[in-house]
């Protein structure tokens, strides 16, 4: 740490007296000075085990890693982007969907261009896993038998009840928070709520978007060996 860096470290734990800030200040790379070991110890676990969860994810399927391929301009920008961000999610399972996004990028079925790229990264990236979960469980709705006569929201409603129940039971939403739970994930364009003058419909049941099913298909298109 250079000794400009050092002062202003210096001088921001002074201005903190409670133990826990310090500490916290001491967590971030390049602000922080000495810190106890078992937290470092606690620090670097987490870390690793998000590294060995990208690069495990990353191991398996049918992608093969050719050095041209790793060489590329795309590639390694591809790389980094999901990188970073999946290494800091806070959860395995999400760190392993970056990594199934990046693979996705050089299989037959890829993202248009890097823009795209980058586009579903962030979707990814704002989404909490939870949130990612429950989008999931809304998709195994998707083959209840729709008649060619119901609408969307017809349809979506012979399952709703269904579903909102498993939600509410699976990841513990209270009832009273579901509807605008679901609300809020209208802002990642994987969702949509149903809108329009239907007789008894209050609101608050939506469906899947393409843009979730495009999605899905990069983050599960390849194939476990």
């Amino acid at each position: 740490m250079n000794v400009q860096l050092r002062k202003k470290t210096e001088n921001l734990l002074k201005h903190y007296q409670n133990p826990l800030i310090r500490t916290l200040i001491q967590l971030i790379p390049y602000a922080g000075g000495s810190i106890d070991t078992h937290m470092m110890g606690i620090v670097e676990r987490i870390k690793v085990e998000r590294k060995r969860a990208f690069f495990d994810e990353l191991s398996r399927g049918e992608v093969e890693l050719n050095e041209k391929l790793i060489e590329s301009e795309d590639f390694l920008h591809c790389f980094f982007v999901s990188w970073e961000a999946g290494v800091k999610a806070h959860r395995r399972e999400k760190t392993s969907l970056f990594a199934r996004l990046l693979k996705s990028a050089f299989t037959e079925n890829h993202p248009r261009n890097v823009d795209e790229f980058e586009e579903f990264a962030s979707i990814l990236d704002d989404l909490s896993f939870e949130e990612w979960r429950v989008l999931t469980i809304l998709d195994s709705y998707s083959s209840t038998p729709r008649n060619s006569d119901q609408n969307d929201l017809i349809w979506s409603r012979t399952f709703w009840d269904d579903f909102r129940e498993v939600v509410e039971k699976e990841m513990g939403i209270p009832q009273d928070e579901f509807t605008p739970f679901m609300n809020r994930l209208a802002r990642t364009g994987l969702y949509d709520q149903i809108v329009g003058t239907y007789f008894d419909y209050e609101g608050g049941v939506g469906m899947l978007t393409a843009r979730y099913h495009r999605l899905k298909i990069f983050v599960s298109s390849c194939k476990e060996t």
